[in-house]
């Protein structure tokens, strides 16, 4: 065999330690014994969905014969990670309270006794997502939303990275970007725009993560209602109303041909009470005689006028109150005819009246004149029969009540002959 020249052999081998990481294996005979790189992660690289606490494992790592191994663990959101925990015993490492909805980067690194190192590839994985994590709450269900209006989209979004998308959608097609990126901060202020070009029921908003393209939800479906031009204007706000009283509603008129419906709805919740009228023409007014439809006293009624000829065109009222009459009128009743100059008695339920009661006329729900301004409360009123001057002869009705904030009653409808 030729012989190696000292010098040489030196040469060579400091050439080896710095190309091959110190490895003089061939010196050794050896060579077949290396440091074997991590492979095989556990979870596996890419994965998701993954718990909270996870055990990291690997393959690899076999040492030469007789040398020491330590195995490094790093670690984080960051890609390079970072060191997380040194000299790890075995091939696997169990790691607790990680965070929802992340992606976290990991290596292993070898490094033997002599301080050759072999640095493995960087794996990751995404840990789960909590339930709900992206939910829309504003618009929903309950939502009618009038083009040219301005309201707040509001979402809930912990684990949607630090920006979001928000898209309109109508029966399953993107119609338009409200914006393409916004602070998801769970609040975006937006006008309702004409990309929303018809009424209808089956709108939809979606907010989308722009950290992860795949984290999305969509609100509940909303109805869009295209500007209505109907103003209302009586009744004005906070006017008291007496059931059985005539008053006239009244509303800016749309022009001809155009049916009005107009609807009485009493605001206690969201309840509807009843139909005024199902279709009367646009003309801007419409005599009524008060009515609370078992609804009771109270401050919260409006009046909604709806245009039939276009589909959600309607429009409420100022809030106002009613005042429903209780009390109990007996006579006269429905269809009586008391000729006139003849003497009836009125009679009434004195309860929950004072001691002095109003006796008024009516005709067809408007006042005509006081019959008593004071009469006793006795529950019977001895009544000569006038028109106080009115030219009417049917549709007759007697009030009586305790004064302009007391309780009130209306007899049956009557003729005056």
């Amino acid at each position: 065999m030729r012989a190696h020249h000292p010098i040489r052999l030196l040469l060579i081998a400091a050439l080896a330690i710095m190309l091959g990481g110190g490895c003089l294996c061939w010196l050794t005979g050896n060579c077949d014994e290396k440091l074997t790189p991590p492979s095989n992660p556990t979870p596996a690289n890419g994965a998701v969905d993954q718990p909270t606490s996870v055990t990291l494992s690997w393959e690899g790592g076999n040492s030469p014969a007789g040398r020491t191994i330590r195995q490094d663990v790093y670690l984080g959101t960051s890609n390079p990670p970072l060191l997380y925990k040194p000299s790890v015993a075995g091939r696997s490492l169990t790691i607790d309270s990680l965070s929802l909805a992340r992606t976290y980067y990991w290596r292993v690194i070898l490094i033997d006794e002599d301080g050759r190192n072999v640095i493995g590839p960087i794996w990751s994985f995404t840990t789960v997502y909590p339930p709900a994590y992206m939910a829309v709450i504003y618009p929903n269900w309950a939502t009618s939303w009038s083009r040219g209006e301005s309201r707040t989209i509001q979402w809930r979004s912990g684990y949607a990275g630090s920006q979001v998308r928000l898209d309109l959608y109508k029966a399953g097609f993107n119609l338009c970007s409200i914006t393409e990126a916004t602070h998801n901060d769970g609040y975006y202020d937006w006008e309702l725009t004409s990309c929303a070009d018809k009424s209808d029921p089956d709108y939809r908003i979606k907010v989308t993560s722009l950290l992860d393209e795949n984290l999305y939800d969509f609100s509940d479906f909303f109805t869009v209602e295209l500007p209505c031009p109907i103003e209302v204007t009586v009744p004005r706000e906070r006017e008291l109303w007496v059931t059985g009283e005539a008053r006239t509603i009244q509303w800016q008129p749309l022009g001809l041909g155009t049916n009005i419906k107009v609807g009485l709805h009493l605001y206690r919740g969201s309840d509807y009470q009843y139909i005024i009228a199902a279709n009367t023409p646009d003309d801007g007014s419409f005599d009524w005689v008060v009515n609370d439809y078992g609804g009771g006293s109270g401050p919260d009624y409006r009046v909604r006028i709806s245009d039939l000829n276009e589909f959600n065109c309607s429009q409420f009222s100022d809030f106002f109150s009613v005042q429903a009459c209780t009390v109990r009128v007996t006579s006269p009743a429905v269809n009586d005819i008391w000729p006139l100059q003849s003497q009836h008695s009125i009679t009434w339920d004195p309860i929950h009246l004072p001691e002095a009661v109003v006796l008024e006329l009516y005709h067809n729900g408007d006042f005509v004149c006081v019959l008593d301004p004071a009469a006793p409360n006795t529950g019977a009123y001895l009544w000569t029969v006038t028109r106080c001057d009115s030219p009417y002869g049917e549709r007759f009705q007697i009030k009586v009540h305790g004064g302009p904030d007391g309780s009130c009653g209306f007899s049956g409808r009557f003729n005056l002959h």
